[in-house]
């Protein structure tokens, strides 16, 4: 008797632990907590809101982001020149003449939309596509826009040149704090670096006035990233995921086992059971929480967020609780590169800057600094951060160099254009291949240097 009690005790336990178990297992979180990582929205009237005239301009720039050759047929023996001269690789005043002409409306449109004081995105509740199409039509939108500042700087015109920059500058930061999911938000990066380029080639050759330069140094200081706009795009990240969640959930997105279309009733408990929005919910606003403290931080000082999602070719993992909820969570991988390029963008802003000081202070003294602090207070307010490790931008003048300690966060000392061309010869010696070194210096980027470098050409 003893032991048929101890047995029955024994049993119950087992049922009440896999009910228990069960339970568990098939019931979400009752609240997901992630109410901090929503964004706010302020309404915008749409007569102040330049998004869709924006979005217009995109949509019909030319050229296509896929050309064919027809496309370039009205060029004749120049078509070949069309794309290069669009990324201003090479120079011909024909060709850039002709695109610009083609996007005359484009332009148009472009102005504006600047004209209006904001630019906010609307509402994108959608997953995040593996290629946003849309974003070519604003790249292209920005290539053109820079190519009608570099056409002005060519014909002599320097001061309207670096006003169209400095808007081009404006477009860019517009669309950071356009409080749009991240793919939208890194468009405007996208602007200022084609921005800051424009600025820096101007600085190189220019002929304007000192007290001009002064001006347009500070100016581009102001336009580093402000966290709350990268923070406010992590949120928009986040919203949309969460609603992604629910929508899977509820039978609106199509999955393995959508319950309201395909396999019944059983079938819906099962999808109960592998997606629980407000699990997934609550996973992601930590690491996003992570991500949005990140942002003020140097890179150096960077949290690194863990990301435990299912792997997708074991079986076991993709029958876990809330396993298709974790593999949602897993599009949330990989945006610290989203904060490294905030580190990026904020060297390239502070740099910019540097230089444009730098040529106001020989207009003036018939010579370069011997360091950044000559330039504090008559030609910057202060001397720029590498947003990297939080010291102050790096200066050789042996080199004729501003750089940065770059991602790797190792002082090599930077590297002025000629040796990296020297470097850039010797491989292509080595490998048995020609050299063409304006080719070369026309693709050269200070992210292409060992060490992040800006040569000082003047």
């Amino acid at each position: 008797m003893k032991r048929f009690r101890t047995a029955v005790i024994v049993l119950g336990v087992l049922v009440l632990a896999t009910v228990w178990g069960l339970a568990y297992l098939f019931t979400d979180d009752l609240v997901p907590g992630d109410t901090d990582v929503f964004p706010v929205r302020a309404p915008i009237p749409d007569e102040e809101n330049g998004y869709d005239l924006f979005t217009d301009a995109a949509e019909n720039a030319w050229p296509s982001p896929l050309p064919i050759a027809s496309e370039f047929q009205a060029f004749g023996e120049k078509a070949d020149l069309v794309l290069d001269v669009l990324s201003r690789r090479v120079w011909d005043d024909e060709v850039a003449a002709g695109i610009l002409e083609q996007n005359a409306e484009v332009l148009a449109l472009y102005d504006a939309g600047m004209a209006r004081p904001h630019l906010q995105f609307p509402e994108d509740m959608g997953l995040a596509p593996l290629v946003d199409a849309s974003a070519f039509g604003w790249a292209r939108l920005m290539d053109v826009v820079a190519l009608r500042a570099a056409r002005l700087g060519a014909q002599g015109d320097e001061e309207a040149a670096f006003a169209e920059a400095l808007c081009l500058l404006e477009f860019g930061h517009r669309i950071e704090h356009g409080q749009g999911h991240l793919t939208a938000y890194l468009r405007g990066p996208c602007a200022k670096g084609e921005a800051l380029r424009l600025l820096r080639d101007l600085a190189g050759r220019t002929s304007v006035g000192s007290g001009q330069l002064k001006a347009h140094a500070r100016r581009v200081a102001a336009y580093r990233v402000d966290p709350e706009a990268l923070a406010d795009a992590f949120r928009c990240e986040h919203e949309r995921l969460a609603h992604a969640a629910g929508a899977i959930k509820r039978g609106e997105i199509d999955c393995l086992l959508n319950p309201t279309e395909h396999v019944g009733r059983a079938a819906g408990q099962f999808c109960a059971y592998l997606i629980q929005p407000n699990r997934t919910r609550r996973m992601a606003a930590a690491a996003f929480r992570t991500y949005i403290d990140n942002v003020p931080r140097h890179y150096a000082d960077i949290v690194p967020v863990n990301h435990p999602v299912p792997d997708p070719l074991r079986l076991r993992d993709l029958l876990s609780p809330n396993a298709f909820g974790r593999l949602l969570y897993g599009f949330a991988q990989g945006l610290e590169s989203a904060l490294e390029l905030k580190c990026c963008e904020n060297v390239d802003v502070g740099a910019t800057g540097a230089l444009l000081a730098m040529r106001a202070f020989k207009a003036e003294n018939g010579r370069l600094p011997r360091t950044l602090d000559e330039l504090v207070p008559d030609y910057l307010d202060a001397v720029p951060v590498d947003d990297f490790d939080g010291s102050p931008l790096r200066y050789s003048p042996e080199k004729r160099a501003l750089y940065s300690v770059g991602s790797d966060l190792a002082d090599g000392g930077g590297a002025s254009k000629a040796e990296w061309l020297q470097d850039e010869r010797r491989e292509y010696e080595e490998r048995g291949e020609p050299f063409d070194g304006a080719s070369a210096e026309a693709d050269l980027e200070p992210w292409d240097l060992p060490d992040p470098s800006f040569p000082i050409e003047f």
